[in-house]
């Protein structure tokens, strides 16, 4: 199972609210749709960012996401092992490998914006 936590919905740019912070825990941040722009708390330990008006809506995002990749993976008999030593952190490396880079003018951090569908290629394209 993956765990995932918004980072939060204030607008800092030098911490994270829990439980994103929390050990084992993806944080989870926000871009705004159609504008490629990251928004909301923010910092260095940001794992990903996914489309969203609110970091509550991207982690719904990211959790579905991850269901698809995770079936992905399953029908490709993908080797995540080779990724990671769970599956969890499997998949979010490939997410974050696979994400659209957004530059944060704001504190200077590039950070991945989630794209399922280039996971999923990645997935398949390497099986």
């Amino acid at each position: 199972m993956w765990v995932s936590a918004p980072t939060g919905n204030l607008e800092w740019t030098d911490g994270i609210c829990w439980p994103a912070c929390a050990q084992d825990c993806f944080a989870i941040g926000a871009a705004l749709p159609g504008r490629q722009q990251v928004h909301h708390a923010r910092c260095a330990i940001v794992d990903l960012l996914a489309v969203a008006p609110a970091t509550s809506s991207s982690n719904a995002y990211a959790a579905g996401c991850s269901q698809l990749l995770r079936e992905a993976i399953e029908k490709a008999n993908y080797d995540w092992q080779r990724e990671a030593n769970n599956l969890p952190a499997a998949m979010m490396k490939i997410f974050q490998r696979t994400g659209t880079p957004l530059l944060d003018s704001a504190t200077g951090l590039t950070f991945r914006e989630l794209n399922v569908a280039a996971a999923i290629d990645e997935v398949f394209d390497k099986k």
